[in-house]
């Protein structure tokens, strides 16, 4: 006799079990969508504010010696 082939015994329901075990751990697809387009946005964030601080490091360093 073969495990593989037998069918679900009486107390168990495989379709169920086999459907909440495939869906677990994903997200809606809109979700995902959302978040990596929050990552982004908070990436160019930290980009320019980086920029920003490099030009006002700059900007610092020119006005304490005096220069334009």
């Amino acid at each position: 006799m073969l495990a593989s082939s037998r069918g679900p015994s009486k107390n168990e329901n495989a379709r169920a079990d086999d459907r909440a075990d495939a869906e677990r751990g994903k997200r809606p697809r809109p979700q995902r969508l959302a978040e990596t387009m929050l990552g982004l946005v908070r990436l160019s964030n930290q980009f320019v504010d980086g920029l920003a601080a490099q030009e006002l490091a700059a900007v610092g360093s020119r006005g304490a010696l005096g220069g334009g």
